[in-house]
């Protein structure tokens, strides 16, 4: 089934990327601590999902399509490898081994900023009353949800906001790729040159060794959090072709809702009191900035 490529259509999509990195995120916090590297998982993560996409691209299918981009597209292509696929993952796993999970989750979450900043000048993108409030509620949401104490300044942090600045800087290239070139081909490209840029990072600093020491179980973790990956650079890309860049990153901090209530499942216990008021900011910021977009949308169909 061809969804429609309308702003409504890849909010839809943007709030499934949500929900996905909502259980990403709280399956990844279990996960890591049974990898050495978190690096070398990435790499391998991202290596498979992008077999996986190519495999159901089918290679000669794929082979056209690219033999038809001209030289600017294919650079595009590479540059979302490098700058979304591959050197993020380094930088922030690198961050998120010394800073811990809370601080690293909270400084990823403010990517909705940095898009909005880069996308009006760049994408030409405008951001109306509505909207700018919107984001002022998910950036208070984010500062009261976020154990702010537990960011800390120093190099591990500036790794983990360096990944941030660079994956914003891929929102930017995708919106622009994906008005000529297809989500699968995008998507492959993201996932296949990150993984390579990643495992060549290993060779260059000897991590292979912590791949080819993972076990069944480690390779089982790989599979079901790949899953997630797979669905989520799907949904991602498809939200990015059709709507904006500011609401798709903003509406993307939802996930922060799914990932503390099953944490809260899983202990048994409810947040702490700002914590909760700071999901429930986020809650209001996320329908604020759909909002927006939907009345966006309705006004462009107006007549003059």
């Amino acid at each position: 089934m061809k969804l429609a490529v309308t702003p409504t259509v890849g909010l839809a999509l943007a709030a499934a990327t949500a929900g996905i990195s909502g259980v990403a995120v709280f399956v990844n916090g279990l996960v890591v601590a049974s990898f050495p590297d978190p690096v070398a998982l990435a790499g391998v993560r991202n290596g498979l999902v992008g077999l996986a996409l190519l495999s159901m691209a089918g290679l000669p299918s794929l082979l056209r399509e690219v033999a038809g981009l001209d030289l600017r597209q294919r650079l595009s292509l590479v540059s979302l490898g490098v700058v979304g696929g591959g050197i993020p993952f380094i930088l922030f796993f690198s961050g998120l081994a010394a800073t811990g999970g809370p601080g690293a989750a909270v400084l990823h979450k403010t990517m909705f900023l940095w898009v909005a900043l880069l996308a009006v000048p760049l994408l030409g993108e405008r951001v109306g009353r509505f909207q700018v409030a919107a984001l002022g509620l998910l950036a208070a949401g984010v500062l009261l949800a976020g154990p702010a104490p537990a960011v800390g300044v120093g190099p591990a942090a500036a790794l983990v906001l360096a990944a941030t600045w660079l994956w914003a800087v891929e929102v930017i290239v995708a919106r622009r790729v994906l008005r000529s070139v297809t989500v699968r081909v995008a998507a492959i490209s993201r996932m296949t040159i990150g993984s390579a840029v990643i495992l060549g990072w290993l060779g260059a600093t000897g991590g292979l060794g912590a791949v080819a020491a993972f076990g069944v179980d480690q390779w089982l973790l790989v599979g079901a959090t790949g899953a997630l990956l797979l669905g989520y650079v799907v949904t991602w890309y498809a939200a990015l072709r059709r709507a904006p860049a500011t609401s798709v990153s903003a509406v993307l901090v939802g996930g922060a809702v799914v990932t503390a209530g099953l944490a809260a499942i899983r202990t048994g216990a409810l947040p702490a009191g700002p914590v909760v008021a700071g999901l429930a900011i986020i809650a209001l910021g996320v329908i604020g900035v759909w909002v927006a977009g939907r009345r966006s949308q309705t006004t462009a169909r107006e007549p003059a």
